[in-house]
């Protein structure tokens, strides 16, 4: 499952946590001074995993649950920050199809959020992006494996089994077929 604008709609500002195919497992973390990084799941009490994904007007603000901060970007420096207070235009984000977080460039273009070295980045390059993967919807928090592909190592052995059961059954009576003539 990836993140889509109507399942930002539907979460209407729950708590999710949130991980990409490139964390390694780590989630999404800002720790109580805002800084924000990749973490294992469970962190030490001073990392806060949990956020916010609310819409607003053209797009949705991601903030920590804990202390309310919101992930902006600061165009004086050109990199990602975290405030509390503010919610301007460089706080919005948009969601791509892939499940990636960008924001118009005035100029052209996008930016897009990007983890590099354990630490969340801004990035023109949509190659880089990160398609972002939520966690504990329903209250669940489904294995690495589950999120990323769908399903869990038992069903897609079980589907394989019952394909190759169907294409055997298939071989064998359509040579028992052959073999009357």
């Amino acid at each position: 499952m990836k993140v889509t604008s109507k399942l930002i709609k539907q979460l209407d500002g729950k708590p999710i946590r949130l991980t990409s195919e490139y964390a390694n497992g780590n989630l999404l973390s800002v720790d109580s001074n805002g800084l924000i990084s990749l973490q294992e799941p469970n962190p030490p009490e001073e990392y806060d995993q949990h956020w916010k994904l609310d819409s607003v007007e053209k797009g949705f603000l991601i903030s920590s649950v804990v202390d309310n901060y919101l992930i902006c970007y600061d165009p004086s420096a050109q990199q990602i920050k975290t405030t509390v207070k503010e919610k301007g235009k460089d706080c919005i984000w948009k969601v791509g199809v892939g499940g990636e977080f960008y924001q118009p460039i005035s100029s052209g273009g996008e930016r897009y959020l990007w983890v590099a070295g354990g630490k969340l980045h801004a990035t023109s390059d949509g190659y880089l992006a990160e398609n972002w993967t939520p966690l504990d919807i329903g209250n669940n928090l489904p294995g690495v494996y589950t999120e990323k592909h769908g399903g869990s190592p038992s069903s897609f052995m079980v589907v394989i089994l019952v394909i190759i059961v169907f294409l055997l059954i298939y071989l064998i009576w359509n040579r028992s077929e052959n073999n009357q003539f």
